[in-house]
């Protein structure tokens, strides 16, 4: 039968397992192979008392280890700077940030006790805060109705995600809320791997699909196709969810259709008159001179870059170009001489009266569009009066070329039977339209002489 040695001696320890007293056993400190009885003796021999004091208690190191900070204090200053540090600044700042505290609080027991290196704010955002707040959320939110808004966005790397706000009552707030749902990395952009996505946020927080009633995006088709869009593949599992395509990308699509009709020179002229300037300090310098020249001295706005896919976003640049056209034009036709250069002998070409009649013709119209449309992104505007300021738009537009007439419905009547045999578009327009009748006589019209 196997026994073991218990002795109350630390050193009982180095006695190995014992078999039987017939067999040889091994005493680990003096590597010496004796039999049970005789390894009782050998115990207390000095042979072995001298092997075996190595191994003791009193002469084995202890490891230093630092106690942790358990001031509750201290925690929640870390707790808090982590949190300012994920709201508004890098978490690479924390290495910085705690040296600086430390520095200028030297009296303060809290500030000279935090430890809060970016590792470990990076370890307190993922591990602490994140689950805490994401409770708090599922919790407000509760088996309440919500919608959700979705969009796609690529970052540096050129992966792709899918952004998820969430639109709920909150209880804690008592009023509707709009918040930041999750950020979601797709491995898939199409409308399978979109609402793989959805589900898998919806069931980490906790929610009912049966209670969304509404999905806001954006009018791409793998969005809003009624087959197998992400709507469609939505409506599956709810047939009652609404969709809410983006009112602002709308109203781009419906002015960048209606663009089409304009010469493609206009554009042309937009986007390469900011070009000619945007990598050129010497140019900057001569038209700025020129500038004040003729304007006593005052220095010109910046001209704005013009986005190439959406229309919209070059009012501000058809805006600066037409109340700089002179100025503009003098520098163009001096840059064709002087430099030689093919680019500027173009745009001196394009600077021209009946260019100039064209972004006449959209600076106001496109500053009403994007008025309503800077309503619609507005994060204060009222729901209730959108669509009025909406149909109020539509009015004024059809307006310049319609009778008015109270029986005149923008949405239902048919603008052939109300068009104006000789449209007014704006003052501007009309004045220097007027003062060119001679060099542009009008055709079709008293006053829609355009070429």
């Amino acid at each position: 039968m196997e026994r073991h040695l218990k002795r109350s001696d630390p050193n009982d320890l180095d006695i190995n397992e014992v078999s039987s007293d017939s067999e040889e056993n091994t005493c680990r400190p003096s590597t010496s192979k004796r039999s049970v009885s005789t390894l009782l003796t050998h115990e207390k021999t000095s042979k072995h008392l001298a092997a075996a004091s190595p191994f003791t208690k009193n002469n084995q190191k202890t490891l230093d280890f630092h106690p942790l900070n358990s001031n509750s204090k201290v925690k929640a200053a870390e707790l808090l700077e982590a949190l300012y540090v994920a709201v508004h600044t890098t978490i690479r700042s924390a290495d910085h940030l705690v040296r600086l505290q430390k520095y200028i609080f030297i009296d303060s027991k809290v500030a000279v006790g935090m430890t809060l290196g970016r590792t470990k704010c990076t370890a307190l955002i993922k591990s602490v805060l994140s689950p805490h707040f994401q409770h708090l959320l599922a919790g407000d939110i509760s088996d309440n109705f919500f919608s959700l808004i979705i969009d796609e966005s690529t970052d540096i790397t050129i992966d792709k995600y899918l952004g998820i706000v969430i639109r709920y009552y909150s209880k804690s707030a008592k009023q509707i809320v709009n918040t930041f749902l999750n950020l979601s990395a797709l491995d898939d952009a199409s409308a399978n791997g979109i609402c793989k996505a959805i589900f898998k946020v919806i069931k980490d927080f906790n929610l009912k699909i049966q209670n969304m009633v509404g999905l806001g995006t954006d009018n791409a088709i793998v969005m809003t196709g009624v087959n197998r869009g992400v709507i469609a593949k939505l409506r599956e599992k709810n047939k009652n969810i609404i969709l809410v395509p983006c009112i602002c990308h709308s109203i781009q699509l419906s002015v960048s259709s209606a663009s089409q009709m304009l010469p493609d020179e206009i554009e042309y002229l937009v986007s390469e008159t900011y070009n000619w300037f945007s990598k050129s300090t010497l140019r900057h310098k001569h038209y700025n001179s020129i500038y004040a020249a003729i304007n006593d001295g005052m220095q010109p706005l910046k001209l704005v870059r013009a986005c190439d896919t959406r229309w919209l976003s070059i009012e501000s640049a058809v805006n600066r170009i037409e109340s700089q056209w002179l100025e503009l034009k003098t520098h163009f036709e001096i840059a064709a001489t002087v430099e030689s250069c093919h680019q500027a002998n173009i745009l001196k070409k394009l600077y021209t009266d009946k260019n100039l009649l064209y972004l006449k013709f959209l600076k106001p119209l496109l500053s009403d569009v994007q008025k309503v449309n800077k309503m619609f992104d507005s994060n204060n505007a009222d729901p209730t009066l959108l669509l009025s300021e909406l149909y109020v738009l539509l009015k004024d537009l059809s307006y310049q070329i319609v009778f008015k007439s109270d029986t005149f419905d923008p949405f239902n009547s048919r603008l052939e039977d109300f068009f104006v045999p000789t449209p007014y578009f704006n003052y501007n327009f009309e004045e220097f339209l007027k003062s060119k009748k001679d060099s542009y006589p009008p055709v079709g019209g008293a006053n829609s002489g355009i070429e």
